[in-house]
């Protein structure tokens, strides 16, 4: 049972976070520069382990703050100090290196917090001193033992370098693993190695088993797997997360198209989707769910084309669908000046809607129209529940009056006129039936009065 674990779980990276950019500036100035993906990294961290079904056992107040002690404070601030060390050791061995063709093995760091000055010390696999960096933690700039001026700032890759913005690192890497591998990738983990100015990321399947691990050179995206394999991530060096504005239907349409689709291919008809939409892959995961709201189905497709598979594998073609059944998107439909109309546009789609009903008993909906100014003609396109269609209304929308694609007369305005005289008598057999009930109460209270 895990009691009373909502700090060390969720607050210790925020802690940390905070006392970089607010307790110790000092103690990262330009290193957080030099360790930016680190950051990145350390905040998803902290979203992961962030939920709320990681807790059981006795029930957590969530308004109380539960203030780290004191042991913990200097435990946190003494591994901020081990990072930050380890970042400028990272520098300052490349340029150490750079002048004397040795690398240092080791080093100690004392930080003048107040100050923001810095002594590092290189040490070579004995221990003994090689030389001395004495720099501000900011800039980065200061000298040796020597006094040989330098600037470790230098030796950081600026981020315009990178072969692709690191925010675009785990989607690439997830591409380039699902061009070669079918598994389910269920996370990814990207992290840099300032000491080769790499790039590695882990991906993770079912159970967080490792499916692959790429180790890349951060200018070129080109690099090898965990088994030395070559990779090449720069085959995306144009890579941007899809818009919206780039899917193959609407976003607000698209579970139609799959619930249509659905009931084509099985004959079932479900009201119901759950949807994952990943833009940085450019997949959505749409659950079809019966009346219980489980799924029953699931399709697999990319955004940018409809195009995908079911939970068997077989192939799925939702643009299609959605293109031969005309699944549309009502909101998407360009405004006409309805002014002219009889009515205003939408009263016409139910009217159009109710005369079908009332002629056929069938139900439908209005999908979309066909609009012709010059010759005054409105057509409405009638369609079932999937999207198939059912009628076509041909009006003129200054009267309303037309005929449908079974060559039937209809008369819009009078469907209205009869829905409202319907609605009317339906209001005054109402009323009457109330106003007969008050009458008959009041009539038998007064001959109960009389006859007292």
């Amino acid at each position: 049972m895990k009691k009373r674990t909502l700090w060390k779980k969720s607050s210790a990276f925020i802690l940390a976070l905070s006392l970089i950019s607010g307790l110790s500036p000092a103690i990262t100035g330009f290193s957080t520069k030099a360790a930016e993906s680190d950051t990145d990294i350390s905040e998803d961290i902290t979203n992961d382990e962030d939920t709320e079904d990681v807790y059981e056992g006795e029930d957590i107040d969530e308004n109380t703050e539960e203030e780290p002690s004191p042991e913990e404070q200097a435990a946190l601030h003494e591994a901020i100090l081990n990072y930050t060390k380890n970042s400028f050791f990272i520098l300052a061995k490349k340029d150490y290196f750079s002048k004397n063709g040795t690398p240092p093995t080791d080093c100690t760091f004392v930080l003048n917090e107040e100050t923001k000055e810095a002594a590092l010390t290189l040490l070579d696999e004995n221990g003994n001193t090689l030389d001395v960096y004495s720099f501000n933690t900011q800039t980065g700039v200061g000298t040796n033992q020597k006094g040989e001026a330098f600037d470790l700032s230098s030796y950081v890759i600026p981020a315009e370098e990178y072969f692709v913005p690191f925010d675009y690192l785990s989607d690439i890497a997830r591409l380039y693993f699902m061009d070669k591998d079918e598994r389910n990738i269920s996370g990814a983990f990207t992290r840099s190695d300032n000491e080769k100015d790499a790039f590695i990321i882990t991906l993770s399947g079912d159970e967080d088993v490792t499916l692959a691990e790429y180790t890349v050179d951060i200018r070129t995206g080109i690099g090898t797997d965990e088994k030395g394999n070559a990779v090449d991530l720069s085959v995306y060096k144009d890579y941007k997360p899809i818009a919206e504005d780039d899917y193959f239907i609407a976003v607000n349409i698209i579970d139609d198209a799959a619930l249509g689709y659905y009931a084509e291919k099985t004959g079932t008809t479900c009201n119901g989707t759950y949807n994952y939409f990943d833009n940085g892959i450019f997949t959505a995961q749409i659950g079809i769910c019966d009346d219980e709201f489980n799924i029953i189905e699931t399709y697999i497709i990319d955004l940018r084309t409809g195009i995908g598979k079911d939970s068997s594998g077989n192939p799925v073609d939702l643009a299609e669908y959605a293109k031969t059944h005309e699944v549309i998107d009502k909101d998407s439909i360009p405004q006409i000046d309805d002014s002219e109309f009889f009515a205003p546009i939408t009263e016409i789609y139910d009217m159009a809607v109710n005369d079908y009903k009332r002629k056929t008993g069938i139900e439908t909906q209005c999908s979309g129209y066909g609009y012709d100014e010059e010759n005054s003609k409105l057509d409405l396109f009638l369609t079932d529940e999937n999207y198939e269609e059912v009628v076509t209304y041909t009006i003129d929308p200054r009267t309303g009056k037309g005929k449908t694609s079974s060559e039937v007369a209809v008369d819009l305005p009078q469907t209205g006129i009869n829905s409202l005289r319907n609605l009317l008598t339906i209001i005054g057999s109402f009323m009457m039936i109330v106003l007969g009930a008050v009458t008959v109460k009041l009539s038998s209270n007064r001959r109960y009065c009389k006859s007292n």
